[in-house]
């Protein structure tokens, strides 16, 4: 075990209050690893779930000052939303948007792929924009048959150079007619 890893159990079991159980059990044999185990009374891999994620929110909340969540809160109950027994979150939106109130991970999650939101932390999210599209013509067929149909015809050639409009009806047509159909 590295000395930093050492370090931030230690430093943990100090946080939360559980150092004395933490080295009477490393006294009694116990691997830093197992001990903290032991002394949290929670396995290694429970420190992503929803209950951790609600805690971590809630004590968010308890560290800002009482007169900003006595404001936020109101904000939010004069539009009509029930803050009770949840937390702001304000990757979501702004203090007065329903969505933005979320009291587990999945609100968090649904808010996010709803609104095409990229979350990286606890929750993860990629925000989803819907099926891809797909293209009916490549673009380089596209513009071949383009420099074909421009190059038979010099009037064309001139207006496709001189109007934006004209030679993006041309490229429309043209997927009209050679590209799959909707």
């Amino acid at each position: 075990m590295t000395p930093a890893r050492l370090a931030s159990i230690e430093a943990e079991m100090d946080s939360a209050g559980l150092r004395e159980v933490y080295d009477a059990l490393i006294q009694h044999g116990n691997s830093p690893n197992m001990a903290a185990m032991l002394a949290a009374q929670k396995a290694p891999g429970s420190w992503n779930t929803d209950a951790d994620f609600c805690r971590k929110e809630h004590d968010r909340m308890r560290s800002m000052s009482s007169s900003h969540v006595d404001e936020i809160t109101k904000i939010a109950r004069s539009s009509g939303i029930n803050t009770t027994g949840k937390t702001y979150n304000g990757q979501l939106g702004k203090y007065n948007d329903p969505a933005a109130w979320v009291s587990c991970k999945d609100d968090v999650k649904q808010t996010a792929i709803r609104k095409g939101l990229d979350i990286d932390g606890v929750v993860k999210v990629n925000g989803y924009k819907g099926p891809e599209k797909k293209t009916r013509l490549a673009s380089d067929i596209v513009d071949r048959i383009e420099r074909e149909k421009r190059s038979q015809d010099r009037k064309l050639d001139e207006k496709c150079r001189t109007s934006d409009n004209t030679r993006k009806e041309l490229r429309r047509s043209i997927v009209s007619k050679h590209g799959s159909k909707k």
